[in-house]
């Protein structure tokens, strides 16, 4: 079993030291069924719904990570996720990229300070 800590990132956060820190105790690949459990109700906010939960590779602190965000967030209103975006697009501005049209994140996102989906 291995300490995973992650951040909630909910949309209002100005970084994502402003989110709400966790920790899950889980196998070194904890798998799908067990990321689910954890994400789907921090991503509902609260809010009874369905959510189709996407995995997004990012780097946090110069290391591969996992996020996890609504994959319909923006379909369905929910606010722009400054915070969680700019560490969305982290790897690519590192890179030298453009990233001003990029996908941005909408709604709470999950950040994992590591990476857990392989």
């Amino acid at each position: 079993m291995k300490n995973y800590a992650y951040t909630i990132i909910k949309p209002s956060a100005a970084s994502w030291a402003d989110g709400t820190a966790g920790a899950v105790e889980w196998p070194k690949e904890p798998g799908y069924d067990a990321i689910k459990t954890l994400v789907q109700p921090l991503l509902q906010d609260g809010i009874k719904r369905h959510v189709n939960f996407e995995h997004v590779a990012v780097l946090f602190k110069r290391q591969r990570a996992s996020m996890f965000v609504d994959d319909y967030g923006a379909f369905m209103g929910l606010p722009v996720n400054r915070a969680a975006t700019e560490i969305y697009h982290a790897a690519s501005k590192a890179r030298g990229a453009d990233t001003s049209n990029a996908p941005m994140i909408y709604g709470t996102a999950i950040l994992f300070h590591e990476n857990v989906w392989r």
